[in-house]
């Protein structure tokens, strides 16, 4: 479908954070993006506004297929592209 698509700069494979997300989780930098990539589509999916209600690290966790990804991912303990409510 048309809509179904969502625009990712041509550096982002390549951002530090990424890179961090890499190091942290003990997988390849393309593996970070892939896991990255599936938890960003998942909030496109289902958020309008990027906030979703009890959504935990674990959950991260199992929607990018990375054990370790929500908390490389936190404001608290990773590279600060998630806060945790």
């Amino acid at each position: 479908m048309a809509g179904d698509w969502i625009k990712v700069e041509k550096t982002t494979p390549d951002k530090p954070e990424i890179r961090f997300i890499a190091r942290a989780c003990k997988v390849s930098v393309g593996e970070a993006f892939c896991g990255w990539f599936r938890l960003w589509k998942y909030f496109d999916d289902q958020t309008a506004d990027g906030e979703i209600k009890f959504f935990t690290p674990e959950d991260a966790d199992s929607i990018g297929q990375i054990p370790g990804l929500g908390n490389a991912l936190s404001t608290d303990q990773g590279c600060g592209w998630i806060t945790y409510h």
